[in-house]
Order: structure tokens, then sequence, then C-alpha cells
């Protein structure tokens, strides 16, 4: 589900998947954070007011034990109980611990020197196994809040719903209609394309090329692109660029999507053919509108630089997330990069 943001800071405002929704850490306009830690309103454990002098101190305030103690108490009378009985097994050697705690980045590490605190205060010091277990638990949760782990978080941005059928316009070629290829060969083509595949795995080209001609005859659009990619390469058969582009633009009769995003790219680049790159654009957006993954991610990086379309990071976001979708893992990986450190950062 597309869901579309608006800054409070910038008001510029873009869209997003929804499985995005909690990668995204900044603005991608502005670079303003947009997601922060909710304030800790209620003390109601341990955990949580140690974080609290932590986050406003500093680790530093460990090396004064009485002016933690007086700051945890004055923030949280209601725990006064379970704050004495944290400093009263807090000597020298063991703030030393404690404070490893929270510089450590290993989880762990951090999870182990809990424990050790833990059976400490049981062996030498007397505590109960329900009050050790409360003094290693605090510290192990105000050290995972100032990770961030476990602590609200205040979104910032405003979050609407957007109906997909009209984001954008469907007349246009902008925008995307399909998420994935229907297959529509019939089923003995398919069985003969799929022998072919088998031969062509075991690099027995010769039997499958023979194979790719018997699908392609009953109709298989796979078959005749598997076909153009042998002859552009040479791969079992003599190499001949115009046998490859008349594969390809047969298959592009059938409607065939991945036929259409291989013939861009020959109109692109001026192979077999004179290069024309608005007839190769043509082709590019009618392959992504019926559901080439590769196509989309090629169309999300032109519209995302502006090559050859007018530059739309709306357009180049909604073409990445088809892709996505799909689960195109460059489209995935831009994604991840813009959610979470903004537009600039991609770099595809």
């Amino acid at each position: 589900m597309i869901k579309k943001l608006k800054c409070s800071s910038c008001s510029k405002e873009w869209y997003i998947e929804e499985t995005f929704l909690n990668e995204l850490r900044i603005c991608p306009y502005c670079s303003k954070t947009i997601r922060e830690k909710a304030a800790v309103k209620e003390f109601d454990s341990l955990g949580k007011v140690i974080y609290v002098m932590i986050e406003e101190f500093g680790v530093d305030i460990l090396q004064t034990p009485k002016k933690l103690a007086a700051c945890l108490l004055d923030a949280a009378p209601n725990l006064k109980k379970e704050i004495r009985i944290f400093f009263k097994v807090l000597d020298e050697k063991r703030l030393l611990l404690v404070r490893d705690v929270f510089e450590q980045e290993d989880q762990y590490a951090v999870r182990g020197n809990t424990e050790k605190l833990k059976l400490l205060c049981m062996e030498e010091d007397g505590l109960s196994e329900n009050w050790a277990k409360l003094v290693g638990e605090s510290l192990l949760k105000a050290a995972e809040y100032s990770r961030g782990i476990g602590m609200p978080e205040l979104f910032t941005a405003e979050v609407s719903d957007v109906d997909e059928s009209s984001w954008m316009d469907a007349k246009s070629d902008n925008s995307p209609l399909q998420c994935e290829i229907i297959d529509r060969s019939p089923v003995d083509a398919f069985y003969d394309y799929c022998i072919a595949e088998g031969f062509f795995e075991k690099s027995n080209y010769k039997e499958a090329i023979a194979y790719y001609e018997k699908a392609a005859n009953k109709g298989s659009d796979e078959a005749l692109i598997k076909l153009a990619l042998c002859y552009s390469g040479g791969i079992g058969i003599t190499k001949s660029e115009k046998k490859a582009l008349d594969c390809l633009t047969m298959a592009t009769k059938h409607d065939s999507a991945r036929a259409k995003y291989h013939l861009s790219a020959y109109y692109f680049q001026g192979i077999g053919v004179l290069k024309d790159e608005k007839k190769a654009l043509r082709y590019l957006i009618a392959s992504a509108k019926q559901g080439c993954m590769q196509a989309q991610y090629n169309l999300a990086l032109r519209y995302r630089f502006g090559i050859g379309v007018p530059a739309s990071q709306e357009r180049a976001i909604a073409y990445y997330m088809l892709a996505a979708r799909q689960g195109y893992v460059y489209a995935r990986h831009v994604l991840a990069q813009y959610c979470q450190f903004g537009w600039d950062s991609m770099d595809g």
C-alpha cells in the first residue's frame, strides 16, 4: 500500500511503500529527522529513569554516584526502594561494569556484563534472585533504550493513505499499472521451453536452440527472447544482431513486456538499427507498465536523473517500489538507502 508523506519542516510531499515506512528516518528533501525518540512522560521502571539520566547528563555521571542517586530520586520518588538497592550494590569496580554496558557496541557483550553484575549482586551482596534480576534487567533496558530499542518513537511527518488507482493518471506514460508479468505461452510451447532451458544449463547449446525454436514456433515469447540473446552473443549459433532484432520484434508483436525491454536497449544503443531514443523510451515505458521489473528499475533511474524524461522524484520512487515489490534486489537497495539517508544518498 502506498502512503503519502508531508514533512513538517519543509512541507514537501512524497510517496513511499508502507513496508518501507518503519525504516524512514529523514526527509529526502531537507534531510531533517522525521523520526525521533518520544519523550519519557512517566517513570514506571528503574530502566527508564536510568536511561533518561544518562541521556541528560551523559555517561560520565556514573563517576559521581551520589549525584546520580539524587537525580534518580528527584525524578522518580515512586521508585525509592529500587533506586536505593541499585546504589547499595554499586562500588567503584561495578560502576566501571555499568559504564561498559552503555559504551559497548556489541549487544552480546552488553548482556554478558548485565548477567555478570546480577551474579555479583547475588553472590557477594546477598541480594535475592528477584532483586539481582531487577538490577541487571534495569541496566540492560536502559542501555537498549539509549540505542533506540524498545522506546516509543515520534514520527513527525504527516502520513495519509493514497488510492493507488488514482495515484497517477492511468492515461499518461507515467502510470505504473502492473507489478508482475503474466506468461501467456501455450502449455506445449512452455514444455519445449523448459526442455531448452535444461539443455542450456548443461551448456548443450545445439539442443537448447533446437527446442527454443520449437517453443518459439508454438508461440513462446520467452523462447524468442532467449533466441535473441543467443543470436546477440553468438551462443551456440552464428552471431547475428539482425536475427536477434527480428526475434525481439516478433515477441513484441505478441505484447511481451520483456521483449520490449530488450528492444529498448537496441534502440537506445543503436544495435542493428539506427539509434532512436524516443522509440527506445516508448518501448521501455510500455515494458515497465506491463510489469517488467528490469524496465521499472531502468525507468526509475531515468526519472531520478532526468535522462530522456523530465526529472521526477515521485515517479522515480514509484517505479523503484514497483520493481522492489517483485524482489528486484537493486531497487530494494536503493529504497533502503533512500529511507535511511535521503534522496542524495541514492547511488542507483
